[in-house]
């Protein structure tokens, strides 16, 4: 039966799935105005939440691909946001409080990297992972 939430998966990787879902719905929050300052079109932003669902999913019934999915979309997102970062630092206010936004933004970008690369969640899935 597939699940949203294995609650039998190790405590990081559990955590990586509720954070891949989070994502996704962050995602799709700044679909409008996300890493528009790197001119990516809004086809291609849209890529982000359909990779955390599917990979928060997929990872939360022990498919491999769901894994991949979600590492690649966390990694690239952190990638695109420290460029955004590196891109909008500026010497104006508005600049300067876009940029704490990102970093702000960050938090939860850099947990997701970190709990699904984690030794934790990476044993289990060459484990049990199909």
């Amino acid at each position: 039966m597939a699940k949203w939430i294995d609650r039998s998966h190790p405590q990081v990787t559990t955590g990586a799935v509720i954070l891949g879902y989070i994502a996704a719905f962050s995602a799709i929050i700044g679909l409008s105005s996300g890493f528009g300052e790197l001119g990516i079109p809004a086809g291609v932003r849209l890529l982000f939440p359909v990779a955390f669902v599917a990979g928060a999913y997929g990872t939360a019934n022990n498919k491999k691909i769901g894994h991949l999915a979600l590492s690649v979309a966390a990694v690239s997102e952190v990638a695109l946001q420290v460029l955004s970062l590196i891109l909008t630092v500026g010497v104006s206010n508005i600049e300067i409080v876009s940029s704490l936004r990102l970093i702000n933004s960050m938090v939860f970008s850099v947990a997701l990297v970190l709990a699904v690369l984690h030794r934790q969640t990476l044993e289990h899935r060459r484990i049990w992972f199909e």
